[in-house]
């Protein structure tokens, strides 16, 4: 595991000893975790379980500096209007569910093309996934899965940071 993962774990442990509060919806324990072969998506407990993971995950990096998500004074800047951000939510919720094995379409940019031109760096990156572990871990998503999750994330490492 490298060693930003190892941080990311460890900063996931820390916010669970402190005492995260839970989603605001209740995650249903897929009868498909227990078995081996289900994919990601089906071990994730689906588009619903998906869905309150990226609920929770808009807000944090939103409001993250070290994600600079909004981009403010730049010409790619994030406008969070309700309508941007519905917009926003319903791509992540594609992209992950599609992502990890569901059936689901991805209807945006392509990764890359999404991201060109927003100097996403090295550090934001990782950012980010510290922000999708603190809300998988608010979702009392698995180790197993968060882990999985964070892993399939990290393969689109290259499409989105840019090279300085």
């Amino acid at each position: 595991m490298s060693n930003m993962w190892r941080g990311c774990w460890a900063l996931m442990a820390a916010v669970a000893l402190i005492g995260v509060a839970g989603c605001g919806q209740h995650q249903e324990q897929p009868e498909q975790m227990a078995t081996p072969s289900a994919s990601l998506y089906e071990r994730l407990g689906g588009e619903k379980n998906i869905k309150a993971v990226v609920d929770e995950l808009v807000p944090l990096v939103l409001h993250d500096p070290k994600v600079d998500f909004v981009r403010k004074g730049t010409a790619s800047e994030f406008k969070p209007t309700p309508e941007n951000l519905d917009k926003l939510r319903m791509h992540l919720v594609q992209y992950l569910c599609h992502l990890t094995g569901g059936p689901q379409m991805y209807e945006g940019k392509d990764v890359k093309q999404a991201h060109a031109g927003l100097g996403i760096t090295e550090a934001q990156f990782g950012a980010f996934a510290v922000d999708l572990g603190r809300a998988m871990d608010r979702c009392k998503v698995g180790p197993q899965e968060s882990e999985d999750l964070l892993t399939a994330i990290e393969m689109s490492r290259a499409d989105i940071v840019e090279k300085k």
